[in-house]
């Protein structure tokens, strides 16, 4: 309802015009940033971008967010290199088969798995979304997301749980089969374990909680004690201190926090 499934163009050569007005302006500019919801829907667009990108020889680092997995090309991530670009972040949302079907995202599990490779090929950070607890999903559903994470090894992962927006598939999905606990989800935030704002009798809130807790402590690098406290707080501590002995990318002082 928003914004539909119509798009429209802006020149290329006019983008790259404003960004050399930008680095001329402000000497000292360190990032570019694209924030278009897909940039890369059209993926020979995208690319001849980069090409005159990396041609101008900009210094800033370009900054380029929500890529679709499926059109993300090896070159793309090679000119992303060439452009000092701090990090690719992608959307996993879940690994499991079935729920990921289920949200109906548009692409494949092999083809987010191949995107993930080409990034990694090229050492560039890469970043992960996953949902914690989407429609249909289980432990064991969850369980197969942190498998994912620990197999390409990002950066960090961003861990949300699902939370049921009003008007939404996700939302009367809740509705129908479990229970939502706040008018307005948007209110919050899910991704600090500040809350779970919808359960199912089959995996409730605590438990989703405990397992967003758990993937956090898989795969992030920023230990912090109240993850402990928390863990005591959950009964799960033992859990949460193997979770923090696994292997992860550690990420070196000269990649931004951009995250």
């Amino acid at each position: 309802k928003l914004s539909g499934r119509r798009y429209r163009k802006r020149d290329i050569h006019d983008c790259i015009d404003e960004i050399d007005e930008a680095v001329h302006k402000y000497p000292f500019l360190q990032y570019v940033k694209v924030t278009d919801d897909a940039p890369n829907c059209d993926a020979g667009r995208l690319e001849e971008f980069l090409e005159l990108y990396v041609a101008k020889g900009f210094r800033a680092k370009l900054e380029i967010m929500q890529f679709r997995a499926d059109n993300l090309t090896l070159k793309m991530c090679q000119l992303l290199k060439k452009a000092h670009t701090p990090a690719i972040c992608l959307g996993v949302e879940s690994a499991d088969p079935e729920v990921f079907r289920s949200i109906k995202k548009g692409e494949s599990l092999e083809d987010i798995a191949r995107a993930c490779s080409y990034v990694k090929s090229c050492a560039i950070p890469l970043i992960l979304c996953f949902v914690i607890g989407l429609p249909g999903a289980t432990r064991e559903s969850d369980e197969k997301s942190i498998a994912f994470a620990k197999e390409f090894q990002p950066i960090h992962c961003y861990w949300n749980i699902a939370q049921p927006v009003p008007d939404t598939q996700m939302r009367d999905y809740f509705v129908k089969h479990g229970t939502i606990y706040a008018d307005n989800v948007m209110d919050c935030s899910s991704l600090e374990g500040d809350g779970c704002f919808a359960d199912t009798p089959e995996y409730q809130r605590t438990e989703r909680i405990k397992m967003q807790l758990k993937a956090q402590a898989t795969t992030n690098d920023i230990y912090k004690p109240s993850v402990l406290t928390k863990a005591r707080e959950l009964g799960i501590e033992l859990e949460i201190r193997a979770a923090l002995k696994e292997p992860r990318a550690r990420v070196s002082k000269w990649i931004p926090r951009r995250w």
